[in-house]
């Protein structure tokens, strides 16, 4: 197995997470936990007053205004002097030029945690994925996500 071996690629990981089991209980999400179960767990409390889902495109589209309503649903008054300047410390670019991007778990578990933000494209996954890795996502998927949960998670939109 290329995980023992140190040689995985991001694709023999992403299949593994798809077809190996978790520690807790889940058919997939080898090594750590299922992050569909993570997200589908989520997706079924979102209508809860006390959580609020973001998704990655969203923040792409609209990183100030997604924070500005962050900043509201947690009741978090905003500070103009400094909000242009923490919107800049936000963005992918700068997150993925620190020094430790990810603080000290980072160097823990990656040779070198920058790569951790890879690239920051949005749906990069249709360039990546074939038609058949994608239908094996949707059916693990579908496990913990109803359509709209895994449309949701694919495009940031609701049905």
């Amino acid at each position: 197995m290329c995980w023992t071996a140190g040689s995985c690629t991001e694709y023999d990981f992403w299949k593994m997470m798809l077809s190996q089991g978790d520690d807790h209980g889940n058919p997939d999400g080898y090594p750590l936990w299922s992050q569909l179960w993570v997200a589908g767990s989520w997706w079924n409390a979102r209508d809860r007053p006390n959580v609020k889902l973001l998704h990655y495109n969203h923040l792409k589209q609209d990183l100030a205004g997604n924070m500005r309503e962050i900043a509201a649903f947690l009741d978090i008054e905003v500070d103009e002097e400094r909000f242009d300047e923490l919107v800049q410390n936000c963005s992918f670019s700068s997150m993925k030029g620190k020094e430790r991007p990810l603080g000290s778990f980072g160097e823990m578990v990656f040779k070198e945690p920058a790569q951790f933000f890879n690239k920051g494209e949005v749906r990069r996954w249709e360039s990546v994925l074939t038609d058949r890795d994608t239908e094996d996502y949707r059916n693990v998927a579908s496990r913990y996500l109803d359509e709209e949960g895994i449309h949701w998670l694919e495009t940031g939109n609701c049905l």
